[in-house]
Parts: structure tokens; sequence; C-alpha cells
């Protein structure tokens, strides 16, 4: 039997990003604002689009970045998108703001396309189907964004 591995470089447009943030955050119904309101280490969920520099899902024009500030004793191992916001908030939690943007949630689609346990996923699927097809934005559904969103914030799909 022969193995072939492969690494993925995929560089989204502001579309993409887009695309990608509305439709995980979708009008407070989306798979990400769902587990974002419903677990205590989510302290609040900011967006940031290109007209406002902080507003409130979901009424924005093209949406940028995704803030979320966790609670949480430290920061995943490796991963640059998080920044400290305030120390010691109590049980040795820590406030983090963890950024999903361009640059973090093209390394999520490279992520879930090479990495073994996530490319023979429906997310995978989709992302490879929508790379290669002519439409100009990507044909993905909330679920998918979703799991591009964890694996871009927290560097693997933690809920669901």
């Amino acid at each position: 039997m022969t193995t072939i591995s492969t690494q993925c470089a995929i560089s989204l447009d502001e579309g993409w990003v887009d695309h990608i943030l509305v439709t995980a955050f979708d009008g407070h119904y989306g798979s990400c604002w769902n587990w974002s309101q419903e677990n205590e280490d989510v302290a609040n969920v900011r967006c940031i689009d290109s007209a406002t520099v902080d507003t409130v899902l979901p009424d924005v024009h093209l949406l940028k970045a995704v803030e979320l500030d966790l609670g949480m004793e430290h920061a995943p191992s490796g991963r640059s998108n998080w920044r400290p916001e305030a120390l010691g908030i109590g049980g040795g939690h820590y406030l983090w703001a963890a950024r999903a943007d361009e640059e973090t949630l093209s390394w999520a689609c490279g992520q879930i396309l090479s990495d073994e346990s996530l490319n023979r996923t429906e997310t995978a699927r989709q992302l490879r189907e929508a790379i290669t097809s002519p439409n100009e934005l990507p044909d993905l559904d909330a679920e998918a964004c979703d799991v591009i969103v964890q694996v871009a914030v927290f560097g693997e799909v933690i809920y669901g």
C-alpha cells in the first residue's frame, strides 16, 4: 500500500472570510453562535467589519474577523491568535481574546484538508469542492463553517 501525504497552503479572500464568519454566526442562529453563547468560558463575541471597528452581530457590512473573549487557564499551545485581555478573573482563569480572521481561517482550511483525522470529513469534502468550483464564493454550510472557525480559534474541533 502506498501512502501519500499532502500539505495545503490556502489563502482566503475577503469574500470567503465574510461567508465563513457570517454563516458560522448567522443571525444568532449559526452553530458558532450557539456554542459561544451557551459556554460559560466564552465571555463575549465581537465582530470586526469593513465599516466599523467593533459592532454586534449580525448586521454588519463585510465581516473581516470575529474575536471571542475566552475565560480559560491558558491558551492552547502554539496558537498565536490568542492574546491576554485580563489576568486572574477568578478560579485561576484568564481572559483571552481569540481571533478568527483571514490568516487563521486560511490556516484552518489547510489543516482540515491535510490533517488525517479531518481530511475525510464532510467539511473537508465541501472545502475541496469550493476550492475547485468556478464560483467566486464558497458553498459551505453552517456546520462546515463552524468547524473551520473552531479549528481557526482552538486548533481543533471542541464543540459538536
